[in-house]
């Protein structure tokens, strides 16, 4: 069975302070929940996290160090780091938990992937995250409508609506929202905007549950922004001006 550690509180200034999700006991088996998607690191080196080769933000950023750190005190205090024990220790004005701050949660067991929607239920929150792993037949069937599907550019966010999914979509620096080759309307990110002063956890459009806009994009954030922002600008340097309409979120309905 695949191994969940949970954090009653968080310190990001993005999500707010929300309940956070971790996949695996290890760093191991945290690396390996993410095996397939294209922007994991293919040589990561824990030691110097930041400074290696493949643009994830969560695999070269401070995630993986505060990861390393919980791990660490687990080994004192197991009974903190379950799932249960967050939701009941939460800070009971947050609405969401994140799914997931390290590692893909689309992979694992059905009963386990059950009995984590039906306990955020009960603590009557929204679960709210992203899985690359959207065309798997697991991962389909068991988080669907639950989370959102991590697409790398806006030929796969046409993809995962076509598949039943809404995408969270990767975009440049410079890019706040896109229009798809199919028509479909991808919003910018408000958290990421700093005047905007919003949170995930007051937004909840990221909740995969919500039925519009059809999609949520990111510019690249975390230690490796800039690599992200080169490795895919031509793809959307080609599309947004054929389709001929950039637009900004707040002017559009």
């Amino acid at each position: 069975m695949t191994t969940l550690i949970a954090t009653a509180t968080s310190s990001n200034r993005k999500t707010a302070n929300v309940v956070q999700v971790y996949v695996g006991g290890s760093i191991e088996e945290a690396r390996a929940s993410c095996n397939g998607c294209r922007l994991l690191p293919a040589k990561p080196n824990i030691d110097n996290y930041g400074h290696v080769d493949g643009p994830c933000y969560a695999w070269n950023g401070t995630v993986v160090l505060g990861f390393l750190s919980i791990l660490r005190r687990r080994l004192l205090y197991p009974e903190e780091y379950t799932l249960q024990y967050a939701l009941d220790n939460a800070d009971p004005s947050s609405r969401t938990v994140r799914l997931t701050s390290l590692g893909d949660i689309g992979r694992v067991e059905d009963g386990l992937a059950t009995d984590v929607k039906d306990r955020i239920k009960r603590a009557e929150k929204e679960p709210l995250g992203f899985t690359h792993h959207w065309r798997e037949e697991r991962t389909e069937r068991n988080w669907r409508g639950v989370l959102m599907a991590s697409c790398n550019d806006v030929d796969e966010a046409d993809e995962a609506i076509d598949r039943g999914w809404r995408p969270a979509v990767l975009l440049p620096g410079g890019v706040r929202s896109v229009v798809t080759p199919k028509g479909r309307h991808v919003f910018g990110c408000a958290a990421q905007i700093p005047e905007k002063k919003i949170q995930c956890d007051t937004c909840r459009l990221c909740v995969g549950a919500r039925k519009a806009p059809d999609g949520i994009g990111f510019t690249g954030h975390g230690a490796r922004e800039g690599v992200i922002h080169r490795a895919r600008f031509n793809k959307y340097e080609n599309i947004a001006p054929k389709q001929g309409e950039l637009f900004d979120a707040d002017s559009s309905t």
